[in-house]
């Protein structure tokens, strides 16, 4: 049974949540379950009857604000190399290869001198201690947030993910 479906078993008839409203608001805080079920929970417990979809809207997109300050945080704490592997590993996404010579090369465009790979290594093992990045296998990582990516992706476009 899906979250929604619980709750509005429990709510009145003229009190439920639409299930497409709950998906919009599941995609506005970044996919992240116990995140929308938090916010589920005090719009239908805290907030009383009436404008559900209307409350759900405002509190997904107020939680999506702070998250983008704390990644904006995170963002401006990093290295430029460090960055510069995030905005590849988010360009990238599953083809991401962070040591090959054309990857070097972008991250060498972006920092604004030559890189080499274990200076690559260095930026990587910092972003997992961080908690940014996963390893999956070995060579291959992803964000441990994908709503970094979308806030990355949202930012002005001069700040975006380079396309290459």
């Amino acid at each position: 049974m899906t979250v929604p479906a619980w709750l509005n078993k429990r709510l009145a008839a003229d009190n439920r949540f639409e299930p497409a409203d709950v998906f919009a608001a599941f995609d506005v805080v970044g996919r992240r379950p116990e995140i929308l079920a938090q916010i589920l929970k005090d719009i239908a417990l805290d907030d009383g009857a009436g404008e559900l979809r209307k409350a759900l809207s405002t509190g997904a997109e107020t939680l999506r604000g702070r998250l983008w300050q704390d990644y904006e945080s995170a963002w401006s704490s990093l290295t430029p190399l460090q960055q510069a592997v995030i905005k590849r590993l988010v360009t990238e996404e599953a083809q991401f290869t962070p040591f090959s010579a054309a990857t070097l090369a972008v991250y060498s465009s972006a920092v604004g001198e030559p890189v080499e790979v274990p200076s690559v290594q260095a930026a990587i093992e910092a972003l997992r201690r961080d908690n940014l990045i996963w390893r999956s296998a070995r060579g291959q990582y992803a964000l441990e947030d994908q709503g970094m990516a979308e806030w990355l992706k949202g930012r002005r476009p001069a700040e975006r993910p380079e396309q290459t």
